[in-house]
């Protein structure tokens, strides 16, 4: 694969993690609908942003999961764009910055990426991978996506959202087992690892 050419940069983004957005603001626009409030600009911007949150997520993890070592050459799952040398640091780092810059609103999601596996306290690598997962891949986009479009929040789209973080959590509970013992090599205290 050419260095830092289209197919690297979408082999980073992990097309196939990209439907986990997607349904979250489905099943928000879709409460928004049955309660008579679903509004379909807000509910594109709500998908268009949640994409570029996953995508910036991936980037991140990408990046500093290699920096921190937890990507190495016999890592179990898809190849990895930044480790196998196909996205070079100063790239990656641009296309990283280059999704932060588009959507000012996404301060939040941009900080639980950067803190996931970065920042001065990783939460995956502290075991708090899984709540922040539940809080940014249920709570934040189902909520705030029927919360734009109705301007208000109901019980059933805590439980909506709730139910959604807790499924997006188990593909992350199901990566944690794979990488289990990489994990426990470089120090990311997972859940399963503890």
């Amino acid at each position: 694969m050419k260095t830092n050419s289209l197919s690297a940069w979408i082999l980073a983004v992990r097309p196939y993690s990209l439907g986990n957005s997607v349904i979250l603001v489905l099943i928000g626009s879709a409460l928004a609908w049955t309660d008579r409030g679903f509004h379909w600009l807000p509910a594109v911007l709500c998908l268009a942003f949640a994409l570029l949150m996953q995508c910036t997520a991936n980037l991140v993890n990408d990046l500093w999961d290699f920096l921190k070592g937890a990507d190495q050459p016999d890592r179990l799952g898809p190849d990895r764009a930044f480790a196998k040398g196909y996205i070079t640091l100063g790239a990656m780092k641009a296309g990283i910055a280059g999704c932060w810059e588009l959507v000012a609103a996404g301060a939040a999601c941009i900080v639980f990426a950067w803190f996931y596996t970065a920042g001065p306290y990783p939460l995956a690598y502290h075991g708090l991978g899984d709540a922040a997962v539940i809080l940014f891949f249920g709570l934040v986009p189902v909520g705030f996506t029927y919360y734009i479009q109705t301007g208000a929040w109901t019980p059933e789209v805590l439980v909506a959202a709730l139910a959604s973080g807790l499924v997006i959590d188990t593909m992350l509970m199901i990566n944690n087992f794979r990488d289990r013992e990489e994990d426990r090599r470089c120090n990311k205290r997972t859940i399963v690892v503890c």
